[in-house]
């Protein structure tokens, strides 16, 4: 088993604790109506009741007013979380709604209309994108990371797959657009790739991540699929090129590492979701190109972190990073035609979310989850929306992940 670096506060969390600071308004709770499950029988039953009660624990805990969700539970103030931690959440109802084969317009609705308080039309520099955190009063613009853009953008393909909402697939495009405006052009050291945070005269972090690049990569590819627009497979595929060229880590050599800093330093971290993103990269690709070297990344990607990652290593990984991981893999289950790498993969997610369902210690009164003790998080809680979801649907729908 791989040595697992324990998880630290992101710096992206700076400008939220702020607006923490500058608000004293509890954040009051908001009416909705449960997700009900459907009439459908499920391939697992089980995995769909827990779904469903997690995912109503989500919405009944975490919901705001206005389509946006608090970051942590019981203890809150009035402020709407990070763009990540609404991204993921986002992911969950569109998820359940899918799973349940019932198109909730309320919740739907709620997190298209939530998602559009991060947008910044007018920045102070570059293309329109996502921000970083909805902006408040008393402190200075947010910032733009571009994984948080990666993640929207595919939430948005997503929705739009399942309810044909134009301007969800449309708002996708123009955040592919930010991200290959971001295309690192000057480096010396390690030339190209996207960055972590949108470059501008004040930002202090010059970091080019794996998580920056291979969600990216993937949102041009779906763009791709869905358009046959040339310039998204080939945008795409540069950043998927520059992980691969640059982020082998150098003692795992078909696992990816974390990142290049800015004096070209690198940071060596091997997290699940880093691992995940490239094998599903590569799978996109295979199911574009049928070119097999695409599906031999992959699957030795996938295979390399499944014997890295113990169950006992899985448990110490955040479980959003864990989530992006399964989906990755559950994607690609759906691709390869190895039986013993698709049993490999289920057998996985299925022993990491019963260990997680199991834990008293995690799983507690309500169907919440605590895996960082005194407050529960949305990102947790959505995390495990999405892998009890994954788990309860039919393997022949599992091609709809990414």
């Amino acid at each position: 088993m791989g040595k697992v670096e324990s998880f630290k506060c992101s710096r992206r969390t700076f400008n939220y604790f702020a607006a923490l600071a500058v608000s004293s308004l509890l954040a009051p709770r908001v009416s909705y109506s449960e997700l009900l499950p459907s009439n459908k029988e499920s391939e697992n039953p089980d995995n769909y009741k827990k779904a469903v009660n997690s995912y109503n624990s989500m919405m009944r805990n975490f919901a705001m007013p206005g389509g946006l969700f608090r970051a942590t539970y019981p203890f809150n103030i009035g402020i709407p979380s990070p763009n990540w931690d609404f991204s993921q959440a986002m992911a969950a109802v569109i998820e359940m709604n899918r799973l349940t084969s019932n198109v909730n317009h309320q919740h739907l609705q709620m997190v298209k209309k939530g998602l559009e308080k991060y947008w910044d039309s007018k920045p102070a520099k570059g293309l329109p994108a996502y921000n970083s955190t909805v902006k408040y009063p008393l402190i200075g613009d947010p910032e733009k990371y571009l994984d948080d853009g990666a993640w929207d953008g595919l939430n948005l393909v997503r929705l739009f797959e399942y309810t044909g909402y134009k301007d969800a697939f449309l708002r996708g495009q123009e955040v592919f657009e930010f991200a290959c405006a971001n295309f690192d052009q000057d480096s010396e050291c390690m030339p190209g790739g996207i960055p972590w945070v949108q470059q501008t005269e004040s930002q202090k972090n010059h970091d080019r991540n794996t998580v920056s690049n291979a969600p990216n990569a993937q949102l041009g590819l779906r763009l791709f699929q869905l358009t046959g627009i040339k310039k998204y497979f080939g945008e795409a595929k540069k950043m998927y090129d520059w992980v691969n060229k640059h982020m082998h880590h150098p003692e795992e050599p078909w696992l990816y590492r974390d990142h290049v800093d800015g004096e070209c330093a690198t940071k060596d971290t091997i997290w699940t979701y880093n691992q995940g993103c490239m094998s599903g990269a590569g799978a996109l690709l295979y199911k574009i190109t049928e070119d097999r070297q695409y599906l031999d990344q992959s699957e030795t990607t996938a295979q390399a972190a499944l014997d890295y990652f113990g169950e006992k290593e899985l448990l110490s990984q955040p479980a959003q990073f864990n989530q992006i991981f399964f989906r990755n893999l559950l994607f690609l289950s759906s691709v390869t035609r190895s039986q013993e790498l698709k049993n490999q993969i289920k057998n996985t997610v299925e022993t990491y979310a019963d260990n997680v369902w199991k834990n008293t210690n995690i799983r507690k009164k309500g169907d919440i989850f605590y895996f960082q003790g005194g407050n529960a998080l949305l990102l947790d809680q959505a995390a495990m929306v999405q892998i009890y979801s994954m788990l309860a649907q039919d393997s022949t729908n599992y091609h709809t992940l990414i």
